[in-house]
């Protein structure tokens, strides 16, 4: 039992002491105060058993009333202590103690030490550069573009005071500077703050102040400050004024530079000439007043200083001044040859550079010729003309004025042979007979001629002489031309027999010249002689005309001219052909053939012209037309031919023309020829010979009517030589050069031939076989209303041949060539 009782008590005495353990619930912290201040270091425990106390500086620290005294309930845990009106004394360490709670206990408790601060502020900061001290406001000075070091000192404070840098109102980074705390060896309580910065400085920094703020709570303001201006010193930089931006013009204006410098210190500003080693001026303006040509220069400013000098600056005065000619020659007097050569020199100045302008006067004229625009002028082939006085004139432009300066004149004179101006003188003089005739030419001769002729046949005339109605004057001084005159022969009454050629010979030391001049006599035409040409003009005017309208109406009127068409015979000969047609299809237009749709070598469409050659109409009859037919309208568009015989010898205006265009169509019945050679083989003898017999009574009568129709085909009888022609026309290659072709204007018909039989026995017998018995024409006739032709088929001798050659025209122009 009573080891139960035991028991008891100590796991009771074992419970307890674990509730009762101690515990911190805060710790004194360090604590600043001002002098003079109340300061609380806080101390609280939880479970507290055992008894607070404090220490300073590792010393126990007692309570005493109004100084050091508890704060708050030590019964409750708390054991803070509060520290009134605060000095230097009471800056330290603090620590608060607690003691166990038992004998038994391990739970006494020493809190970390608070450092009681009791603040005290620091003196005003101070700037140093290399250990000198630098008094507020004073200069600080640096170079441009180079680190510089300061240093800024705060001391006695506690704590240090927080030192920071500026300039101006920049407040400059902290990775610039740093700084070091330490306690003052003399206060040891107390702390010096260094601070230096290093900062490399530009020109804009210059004048600036440079500013050191030390940051302290002892500091009424909170913050004191030390400030100096910064010296930042540079090299010079220069600006130009006054130089000019237009013409400088010599003796009138005035020119001031001025080098405007910008330099830390100052500098030394030194004037250069370009190219010249001396200083021009040192001075910081420089003046012309006014500008001479001498200050024509490039002007360079430059700055110097001991951090360095400037860039060079330069201006470029160029003194304008009007031209001057210097010197003019070779000589003031210039003889030369004539056709050599001379050389004209001319010196002159002038800024801008003078231009040249050689002038030469003629003499006695006061005419002025421009020579050459260049120093020199080179006389080449010299002329009497070339002689003169010369100028030359310098000339340049000042502020938009054109200036000049002539040089004094040199004389040139030209020595040798006559010489004609051949550009002065009339080589043709006109006169009307019976008045009188001036023939002048006129020349140069340095020296003076000393002989002057004129010479015309076989007569010489000297000057100042006369011979019947010829008189030589005597020689005349040119007013406009030094050493230039003027011959003059007069021919008084001159007639027919005068008009010759007169010839002038002119001589001196130097040489001689000649020039001929022709006289031209006109005889006078008389009233009637007017007259009579006026009438002629108006004669033959009217002749014109009546010609003109003669082969209008010609043109129009040749078919109505012939009596045998009768306008019903047209219907009746439209149906017959169209029956014919009908019947055996031989009335056609084909566009094949040689010279297809072509008239004269050029293409021809609708409507268009064409022609065909005589000796068509001695070709077989062939089922398809040879010759190009150009129309595609139908066959009965052209339907009525009428074909009538008419004598050989005498030949219409309307015959001649249709014999002209049938022969610009040979090429195009050639095919149709060969044709009818071979049908007409096969006609017999009887038909052969009754026709030639009939032809022969129509061409040797030359009575045929005008309404008779023929049929044509080639006849086999060479007995008429005279046909010559039908013979050529069989040749193809010899249609265009051997049928006659008569050059008028076109009427409406179509010469074609026909042969005799003697012309067929001339053949036999090797004559030459022409048609002389008669020539068949094919008359086309339309109404005028309409622009379509029409043919009249004749009647056909034999029964077995059906095709039949004839040509359509419209107006004496071809239109088609067709077969019936």
């Amino acid at each position: 039992m009573f080891l139960s009782s035991f028991t008891c008590v100590a796991l009771a005495a074992l419970l307890q002491g674990t509730a009762a353990v101690q515990t911190w619930n805060q710790e004194p912290s360090r604590t600043e105060v001002n002098p003079g201040g109340n300061a609380v270091l806080a101390c609280k425990i939880y479970n507290k058993q055992g008894t607070c106390s404090w220490q300073k500086d590792g010393k126990p620290q007692g309570m005493f009333v109004g100084k050091y005294e508890w704060s708050g309930d030590m019964e409750a845990g708390d054991c803070s202590i509060r520290i009134s009106d605060a000095s230097e004394v009471d800056d330290g360490d603090w620590e608060c103690q607690v003691t166990a709670s038992a004998f038994t206990a391990q739970d006494a408790l020493t809190s970390r030490i608070a450092q009681l601060v009791v603040r005290v502020a620091p003196s005003r900061p101070q700037m140093e550069v290399d250990t000198l001290q630098v008094a507020a406001g004073q200069n600080f000075t640096v170079t441009e573009g180079r680190p510089g070091s300061i240093k800024c000192v705060s001391r006695y404070g506690n704590p240090p005071a927080e030192i920071k840098w500026f300039i101006g109102d920049r407040e400059l980074p902290a990775e610039e500077y740093d700084q070091t705390n330490a306690t003052e060896v003399d206060k040891p309580k107390t702390w010096m703050g260094v601070s230096v910065l290093t900062h490399t400085y530009v020109k804009e920094d210059h004048g600036q102040p440079l500013r050191c703020v030390a940051v302290h709570q002892a500091y009424q303001t909170k913050s004191e400050f030390v400030e100096v201006i910064m010296d930042v010193q540079y090299t010079p930089t220069v600006t130009l004024e006054g130089a000019p931006n237009d013409d400088v013009e010599e003796g009138i204006d005035n020119v001031t530079l001025r080098c405007l410098v910008d330099a830390n210190p100052a500098a030394n500003i030194v004037w250069k000439l370009l190219g010249a080693n001396d200083v021009f001026s040192f001075q910081k303006e420089v003046s012309f007043r006014p500008v001479q040509r001498k200050h024509s220069a490039t002007y360079t400013c430059e700055a110097r200083n001991p951090v360095g000098a400037s860039d060079p600056i330069s201006v470029k005065i160029d003194v304008k001044y009007a031209p001057r000619v210097l010197q003019v020659g070779p000589a003031p007097i210039v003889t030369a040859t004539l056709h050599n050569h001379t050389l004209l020199e001319c010196l002159a100045e002038g800024n801008p550079p003078p231009k040249y302008t050689w002038i030469q006067t003629i003499p006695d004229s006061g005419k002025t010729v421009v020579r050459g625009n260049n120093a020199t002028l080179l006389l080449e082939s010299m002329t009497y003309e070339h002689q003169g006085q010369y100028v030359c004139v310098a000339s340049n432009t000042i502020k938009g004025e054109l200036i000049e300066d002539t040089s004094t004149p040199v004389t040139v004179e030209v020595v040798g042979a006559p010489h004609v101006l051949r550009y002065t003188v009339n080589r043709n003089v006109q006169v009307a007979k019976g008045e009188d005739a001036v023939i002048q030419v006129v020349f140069c001769s340095d020296p003076q001629p000393s002989r002057t002729t004129w010479e015309w046949g076989s007569l010489r005339l000297e000057a100042g002489n006369g011979q019947g109605r010829y008189v030589a004057e005597n020689l005349a001084q040119q007013d406009s031309r030094e050493d230039c005159y003027a011959a003059r022969l007069r021919v008084q009454g001159a007639d027919a027999a005068d008009a010759r050629d007169y010839h002038l010979n002119v001589e001196n030391d130097k040489g001689a010249d000649q020039y001929t001049v022709s006289l031209l006599v006109n005889e006078p035409v008389s009233m009637s002689t007017v007259i009579g040409i006026v009438i002629a003009c108006l004669v033959v005017l009217v002749l014109v005309t009546l010609l003109v309208l003669y082969a209008f109406k010609t043109e129009k009127w040749c078919f109505s001219q012939r009596g045998d068409f009768k306008p019903t015979d047209l219907e009746s000969d439209k149906s017959d052909l169209e029956s014919q047609k009908g019947n055996n299809g031989r009335h056609q237009y084909s566009s094949s053939g040689s010279g297809v749709g072509r008239s004269g070598g050029k293409t021809l469409v609708e409507g268009s012209l064409a022609s065909i050659p005589p000796d068509a109409f001695y070709t077989s009859a062939s089922k398809h037309t040879s010759v190009s037919t150009l129309s595609s309208k139908p066959d009965h568009e052209y339907e009525n031919l009428k074909i009538m015989p008419t004598p050989t010898a005498t030949p219409s205006s309307c015959q001649a023309t249709r014999r002209n265009s049938s022969s610009s169509s040979s090429n195009s019945s050639q095919t149709t020829r060969r044709d009818e050679q071979i049908h007409e083989k096969s006609d017999t003898k009887g038909e052969a010979a009754t026709t030639n017999l009939e032809e022969q009574t129509d061409m040797d009568g030359l009575n045929l009517r005008q309404g008779e129709m023929q049929t044509f085909k080639k006849q086999d009888d060479h007995h008429h030589p005279h046909h010559h022609q039908q013979d050529e026309a069989k040749d193809t290659s010899k249609t265009m050069k051997t049928a006659p072709i008569l050059t008028t204007s076109t009427p409406p018909y179509v010469p074609v031939y026909q042969q005799h039989e003697k012309s067929k026995s001339a053949k036999t017998s090797g004559a030459d076989p022409r048609p002389g018995g008669g020539i068949l024409y094919a008359e086309l006739q339309l109404p005028r209303s309409s622009n379509n032709g029409s043919m009249r088929r004749g009647g056909n001798r034999h029964a077995q041949q059906k095709t039949q050659y004839a040509e359509i025209t419209f107006q004496g122009r071809p239109l088609q060539t067709a077969e019936i």
